[in-house]
């Protein structure tokens, strides 16, 4: 940007939970987390601090009960005054985790790939398919949940599977 100024005098917005979000030192202190953090930074004086204050949740779908609990809940953890077991472990809400409990966990998968992507065998065959999934996700919390509902995503599409393999060089 041929100028000194911070990030080039370009506008950087950064967002997150400095609550939820540590830095990771190997084999460092307390200490050494916190004096690496951004607000310890020499460029913490050039940013503007503004804070969310409504839970856009709530305010898209109204004031429910369950939700209101739901933004409770998360406020408390980040605040960190959940009670804990002795190990630190916060237990859940039941209802954050009925599917965790639900005896079928397949049938809840798939009831869950029919409500995002509707029926697969059939509207794959749709010209709009490509449209329609793009603006479509399922977030998993792990790799393997993840390989899971690709798999059954995959068996609904009509036609024989293959497998395409990339390479990371040419030859």
């Amino acid at each position: 940007m041929e100028n000194d100024k911070p990030f080039g005098d370009k506008v950087v917005v950064m967002a997150g939970d400095f609550r939820q979000l540590s830095i990771i030192i190997p084999h460092g202190s307390e200490e050494d987390v916190i004096s690496s953090t951004i607000k310890r930074s020499s460029l913490w004086q050039n940013f503007k601090v503004m804070h969310l204050t409504e839970n856009m949740r709530i305010g898209q779908t109204g004031n429910s009960a369950s939700l209101m609990a739901f933004d409770d809940f998360l406020k408390k953890m980040g605040d960190g005054i959940l009670p804990t077991d002795e190990e630190g472990r916060i237990t859940l809400p039941f209802d954050l985790c009925q599917d965790i409990y639900t005896e079928d966990i397949a049938k809840a998968q798939h009831e869950m790939i029919k409500h995002v992507f509707g029926d697969i065998s059939t509207n794959s065959q749709q010209n709009n398919w490509p449209s329609f999934v793009k603006d479509r996700s399922i977030l998993c919390p792990t790799n393997n949940f993840v390989d899971t509902l690709n798999t059954m995503c995959l068996a609904q599409l009509p036609g024989e599977l293959s497998t395409l393999i990339s390479t990371d060089f040419t030859v």
